[in-house]
């Protein structure tokens, strides 16, 4: 939808993000129909005991609303998403009402390649 809108850009790479960048922290490498993800938003990396950590504020349980962090090998893909053009919204009532993709992504998996050619993740 970012990108049908024309409201931002979609990224992979980390060393592109800044904080305040939407983030979709895939924990696995299901994503559609057996998917576990967490959409968060970007604060960071830091460094604890030598690990590199993701830092991300989180409306999650356990612990609810907050500022979070994990280790950054635990992600298997990551989606960012940076809002460059906010005006650009007022044009979602020009999108169909039921996007049949996204809909399908409740029945059927999808491979990281097929969800960045959709939503126009530059490599």
């Amino acid at each position: 939808m970012v990108h049908d809108l024309g409201v931002g850009i979609n990224f992979h790479d980390v060393r592109l993000a800044q904080p305040g960048d939407f983030l979709k922290i895939f924990w696995s490498e299901s994503i559609g129909a057996t998917e576990r993800g967490h959409l968060v938003i970007y604060l960071g990396l830091e460094r604890k005991n030598g690990t590199v950590y993701l830092k991300y504020w989180s409306a999650n349980k356990p612990g609810g609303y907050g500022v979070k962090s994990a280790p950054f090998s635990r992600m298997h893909n990551l989606i960012f998403t940076r809002i460059t053009a906010p005006q650009n919204f007022v044009n979602v009532t020009k999108l169909p009402p039921l996007d049949n993709w996204l809909a399908d992504m409740q029945r059927r998996s999808y491979t990281f390649a097929e969800v960045r050619r959709k939503c126009s993740i530059a490599n």
